[in-house]
C-alpha cells in the first residue's frame, strides 16, 4: 500500500463514518468518525460477501460511489454496536 491509497482509504472511511454519525447522530468528532469508517470499511465489504452480493470493482484509482455507500453501510453497523456496548 503507498501513500496514495492510504489516502484514498482515510477519506473514504471519514466520509462514510462522518455521514453514518450524521445519519444515526452522537459524536460529530473527526478521528472517532474516521475510526467508525475505517472499521465500517472492512465490515461492509464482509457483509456483503456474506449475503453473497457481488460487489464492485474499481478497474481505476480513486473511490467509486458503491465503495461508499458499502463503506457506509459498514459504519452504520459499527455505530448501533458502539451505542449496544455503551447501553
Amino acid at each position: 500500500m503507498n501513500i496514495i491509497d492510504l489516502f484514498l482509504l482515510l477519506l473514504l472511511a471519514l466520509i462514510a463514518g462522518t455521514a453514518a454519525s450524521q445519519l444515526i447522530g452522537g459524536r460529530r468528532d473527526t478521528i472517532f468518525n474516521t475510526v467508525v469508517g475505517i472499521i465500517g470499511s472492512f465490515i461492509g465489504p464482509a457483509l456483503f460477501r456474506l449475503l453473497d452480493i457481488d460487489l464492485p470493482r474499481s478497474l481505476n484509482r480513486g473511490i467509486t460511489l458503491a465503495e461508499v455507500l458499502i463503506a457506509f453501510i459498514g459504519a452504520l453497523i459499527t455505530l448501533f454496536i458502539v451505542r449496544g456496548l455503551r447501553r
